[in-house]
């Protein structure tokens, strides 16, 4: 470290002591600048970062560079000057501690990268389809509290997740918005709530029966709904979420789940 100058400015005032001396110009970022005091002398430790350019001449990375690579700290820049990603890197990707940001200038996702993937932390990522998960994100999987979206941007699935499955209190919605699931998931499966006129207890499907009606099976509620009409040859009670069902005719009728 180089000692820069001597001050007996409090620490709250140091940005604004260090921009009055002439000369000297301090932009915070993650690779420029990093001053600290110590015995009440400020010091100044700065690193010169290097630049890559896109082949049409705009700013593409600043920072640092390793066999012209990005590794360590730098910032990479959109063609319009604006900042995608500031942080560190390790040979050309998101590697470490950062922050991603979207066009708008907006925090995407904000914690901890690897091999370029968002690892530790809470924001947004985007799927290649365009579908999209916004909350926590652990060891590079969706835990904890998040929303799922579809490539139109509506809501999937909002509430609690563990590994990338629905786990906890979530709610899963149809296509035009409507609830099709609310209550508690385990490992993805739901296990206690309800599904329209469905109600699910430990996994299973409690209050729906096989009821026969002009020689076709269905299943109704425990109010008498019809829940799935009548069609099947043949019909048995829902365990664990599932029921088996025959389909085809009666000489010649297939079983199924």
């Amino acid at each position: 470290m180089t000692q820069l100058a001597e001050s007996s400015e409090p620490v709250a005032t140091w940005q604004s002591w260090m921009r009055s001396k002439k000369g000297i110009t301090i932009i915070v970022s993650s690779i420029i600048a990093l001053a600290i005091v110590a015995g009440g002398i400020w010091f100044y430790l700065s690193t010169k970062p290097e630049k890559l350019y896109y082949p049409s001449g705009e700013l593409l990375y600043m920072g640092e560079l390793k066999d012209r690579v990005q590794s360590g700290q730098g910032i990479s820049y959109s063609k319009d000057g604006k900042v995608i990603y500031d942080g560190h890197w390790i040979n050309g990707l998101y590697d470490g501690t950062g922050t991603l940001y979207d066009n708008q200038g907006a925090i995407q996702f904000k914690g901890e990268f690897h091999n370029g993937i968002p690892w530790n932390g809470a924001g947004i990522v985007t799927a290649s389809d365009g579908s999209k998960y916004e909350g926590s994100i652990k060891d590079g999987k969706k835990n904890g509290a998040g929303k799922s979206y579809d490539k139109s941007n509506r809501v999937i699935y909002d509430g609690n997740w563990a590994d990338d499955q629905y786990d906890g209190e979530g709610t899963l919605h149809k296509s035009d918005g409507s609830t099709d699931f609310s209550g508690t998931w385990k490992k993805g499966q739901r296990w206690e709530g309800t599904s329209g006129a469905i109600r699910y207890e430990h996994g299973d499907i409690v209050n729906l029966k096989p009821v026969q009606v002009g020689g076709k099976w269905g299943y109704v509620a425990l109010d008498g709904t019809w829940v799935i009409n009548p069609q099947f040859e043949d019909a048995r009670e829902f365990s664990e979420g599932l029921a088996a069902i025959a389909i085809g005719s009666p000489e010649n009728s297939q079983w199924g789940m």
